[in-house]
């Protein structure tokens, strides 16, 4: 899987989770940023 699938699922994910928390509104942005720190993550622990 490449990075732009990755994220692109990976943010999907995040994003609808986000819905079940009613004290904040769902912000695809901010989904799209934490499934590219997590690609980030988890590339630094695959290259060590």
């Amino acid at each position: 899987m490449g990075k732009k699938e990755f994220i692109s699922e990976t943010a999907a994910k995040i994003y609808a989770a986000m819905f079940t928390r009613e004290d904040k509104d769902p912000d695809p942005k901010k989904a799209i940023e934490l499934a590219d720190e997590l690609w980030t993550l988890l590339e630094e622990k695959h290259s060590e």
